[in-house]
């Protein structure tokens, strides 16, 4: 088999995956909440990672890893929209580290 044509690495059950996503980034963005209203301080990097997971995960539970037969590999409008959820997700987690920080 050409390397170049292998099939792509795909998960067993992409909507677990997702929900599993969503769970972390819920427990990120509590564990934060109650942080900074307790104590008045937050964890950095649970910032970054929290909205993301949670934008990711329901954009994984809602469309599952759709799959192209002809090409083996996922679809197109699949990366775009992998990926506009990524920017999407790091955008709030970026806009909200700043807000932490009195950037703004």
């Amino acid at each position: 088999m050409n390397p170049l044509f292998r099939p792509a690495p795909r998960l067993k059950n992409p909507r677990l995956f997702g929900l599993l996503l969503l769970g972390c980034g819920v427990v990120l963005n509590a564990l934060n909440a109650y942080e900074s209203i307790q104590r008045g301080k937050y964890y950095a990097v649970a910032l970054l990672i929290g909205p993301f997971a949670c934008l990711f995960g329901l954009w994984r539970i809602a469309i599952g890893q759709p799959w192209n037969e002809t090409t083996n590999r996922m679809r197109g409008w699949v990366l775009i929209g992998d990926s506009v959820a990524a920017v999407i997700g790091l955008s709030i987690s970026i806009a909200l580290l700043g807000l932490f920080n009195g950037w703004w």
